[in-house]
């Protein structure tokens, strides 16, 4: 380039190649600017090391230069020989006390080794040297900030704020405090000063949606994300966000859409697989629920959620041999995943492999105890087949204990007493069922708890609440047939 060019001429100059010139080549060596041209020849191609060599041989020939020590200084720094830099520095500020430069590269050495209230000191030299630094003022705030003196760092924000009340990364860094603090509606208007200085920033738009989103202003929120994707069609985050609002809204096609917009954008991301599978299970579309996460497994089979909710999905549908495999491979990369063994449990009960579904929920309750549905579904599996009613009880009484007020838990309990042939306490439980949840099976099992009773006519009543909860049901209109034979005796 020019400059080396530029330089090399003066050396050959200094060195006596061209005529006019006197001096012999070893009197020029002894010149501190030869070496210090000849360094910044080095430097110019890259050779730093060498650079180095020069400048120290030039300050050798001239250590009283400040403008010298400061360069090797400067050098020292570019090969992380900061100890040798900070010796240079110092040097410079023997002759010059008020060079800005050396404070400047003192200060991110101390910064660098985290000796931060020695850089600290020396932003605040800086400063001395000129009240209206801004830049050694937002290297102080910051510094602040890093050490956790928000105080100090909000107070030093609002200065250069004074100073130049346009100066926007000390707007964005305030603003970001306050968000950071929770004091949202004070980020909020810090956010929007910001806007006024810089209008075609879209992740200010972004900071703003997602602020007026935590204050549960969700209209504003869609328009700060909707501005952000007018400025930044292909922005992730407003896509994301607005993705998430609508889901939040129930309004899942729209959710959808966007999040089929990061899907054509980003190819091959798990996370937005994921999203889109688990919300067209909320839809209750399985059948594309299960095409976008068998595609996920594609590209990521190792992946332990997509397993989990692909298996969901089969088991809506109701494939539960299939679940089982997906469940299975869920396990197989997270053995850790409760819920997969949970669902397994669930699919070979459904399969009637009964011994394999108690091991996989037993297996959930030893790695969570707390597992309320594992507890409940095992002990009323085992009240349905009659097995284990003691261990039943336990498990559903432990159940209650950590979700008391569930009607499918109480209904549990009301069948294992009916089982252990504890007809009353059946029939108080099922009638406490009955109040928090109108479910057919309640009915029905209160119906055959009052039978056992002799009380025909409340069981028929039972009965037909059942049957209207469950219309077609042949096994609740043979027990209505059989009450109403009873009832005519």
């Amino acid at each position: 380039n020019m400059k080396k060019i530029f330089l090399l001429v003066i050396v050959l100059l200094l060195i006596g190649w061209l005529p006019n010139i006197s001096l012999k080549a070893t009197e020029v060596e002894k010149e501190p600017v030869f070496h210090y041209l000849l360094g910044s020849i080095y430097y110019e191609d890259g050779d730093i090391r060498a650079t180095a060599s020069e400048y120290e041989k030039a300050v050798q020939l001239d250590s009283s230069s400040p403008f010298l020590h400061m360069e090797l200084g400067k050098v020292y720094y570019a090969l992380g020989r900061f100890d040798e830099a900070v010796e240079e520095f110092y040097r410079t500020l023997n002759f010059q006390e008020n060079n800005r430069e050396a404070y400047q590269y003192l200060a991110e050495i101390y910064k660098r080794r985290e000796q931060d209230s020695e850089a600290i000191e020396f932003y605040k030299k800086i400063i001395e040297l000129n009240p209206e630094d801004l830049e050694a003022k937002l290297d102080l705030a910051r510094m602040y900030e890093e050490v956790k003196k928000i105080d100090l760092a909000i107070e030093e924000y609002k200065k250069i704020i004074r100073i130049d009340p346009a100066q926007w990364e000390a707007r964005l860094s305030l603003a970001a405090i306050y968000e950071f603090q929770g004091k949202y509606r004070k980020a909020i208007e810090g956010y929007l000063k910001c806007i006024k200085i810089d209008p075609e920033n879209p992740q200010i738009y972004n900071k703003l949606g997602a602020l007026y989103f935590s204050i549960k202003n969700v209209s504003k929120a869609k328009e700060n994300f909707s501005k952000s994707l007018k400025i930044d069609p292909h922005n992730l985050r407003a896509l994301h966000s607005m993705a998430l609002i609508f889901e939040q809204e129930k309004d899942l096609d729209r959710a959808i859409e966007y999040l089929e917009k990061i899907n054509f954008l980003q190819k091959d991301v798990m996370e937005t697989y994921l999203h889109l599978g688990i919300i067209y299970l909320q839809k209750g579309d399985y059948q594309k629920a299960k095409e976008v996460l068998q595609e996920a497994t594609e590209f990521k089979p190792e992946d332990a959620n997509i397993w989990y909710f692909l298996g969901i999905c089969l088991e809506e549908e109701k494939k539960y041999s299939e679940a089982v495999d997906a469940f299975s491979k869920a396990i197989k990369y997270d053995p850790q995943n409760t819920e997969a063994y949970f669902h397994l449990g669930i699919c070979y009960d459904r399969l009637k492999n009964f011994n394999l579904s108690y091991e996989a929920l037993e297996e959930v309750i030893k790695m969570n105890p707390r597992h309320a549905q594992a507890r409940n579904y095992l002990g009323y599996s085992w009240a349905e087949r009659g097995i284990n009613l003691n261990e039943a009880l336990e498990h559903i009484q432990k159940a209650l204990e950590i979700d008391p007020e569930n009607g499918a838990y109480i209904d549990s309990l009301g069948w294992v007493y009916f089982q252990q042939e504890e007809y009353v306490k059946a029939r108080e439980e099922l009638k406490k069922a009955i109040k928090l949840m109108k479910d057919p099976v309640i009915y029905e099992h209160l119906g055959d708890t009052y039978n056992k009773l002799g009380e025909t006519r409340r069981a028929l009543d039972a009965y037909r609440k059942a049957l209207g909860l469950d219309a077609g049901n042949e096994k609740l209109m043979e027990k209505i047939g059989n009450a109403k034979k009873q009832l005519k005796k």
